[in-house]
């Protein structure tokens, strides 16, 4: 089957990021702290957001017509705010986004030029979406793993360690969904 390319920069990232990610957020607890904080249940709820924001991400997440696009709802877009806000809130985040924009400055301009705006906010949703579904995969790590390494999602040189330490695994997969997610949020310019 055809891969998009949003789908297809997406695993690019979390490749990259399973094999060496180091970033504002070091453990597995501490995403977990971040997601909870922003106050993202798993079922839509949230505590907080940002108006202007919302309204950006809703803006971007509509087709050329201005129609909402049916995979982002206003509480997606609520959701996906809360993790920005919570991202920009972050010091060491931050240290990362500006390395990131200096460094990775020629990959974001291949992100933003290959993704229209509505794939980057779809992409945003998706890699939450994600991250709110890692405390169901990981009730049974083991079964986690099984799964993932099915699907490839392993790096081939990590297998025995993960095998071994699937709480490792769990921490990685968080820190590199994350990770994608930041660098989407800074690709359509939310961060």
């Amino acid at each position: 089957p055809a891969m998009t390319s949003s789908r297809l920069v997406f695993l690019l990232l979390i490749g990259l990021c399973l094999v060496n990610a180091q970033f504002g957020i070091n453990t597995n607890d501490e995403v977990k702290k971040l997601v909870q904080e922003m106050g993202i249940t798993g079922s839509g709820e949230t505590v907080s957001s940002n108006s202007l924001l919302i309204d950006s991400i809703l803006k971007k997440g509509t087709d050329d017509e201005g129609q909402k696009a049916s995979i982002i709802s206003e509480q997606d877009a609520t959701d996906i705010a809360a993790l920005i806000e919570q991202a920009r809130k972050d010091p060491d985040t931050q240290v990362l986004i500006q390395k990131m924009k200096i460094e990775q400055k020629e990959t974001l301009k291949g992100i933003k030029s290959s993704m229209s705006e509505q794939q980057i906010v779809q992409d945003l949703k998706q890699a939450l979406d994600e991250l709110k579904m890692l405390e169901t995969l990981f009730k049974d790590k083991q079964r986690a793993f099984v799964a993932m390494e099915q699907e490839g999602m392993i790096d081939k040189r990590r297998l025995p360690e993960y095998k071994k330490n699937p709480d490792l695994l769990e921490a990685d997969t968080r820190k590199s969904l994350f990770f994608t997610f930041i660098t989407l949020a800074v690709a359509g310019e939310f961060l």
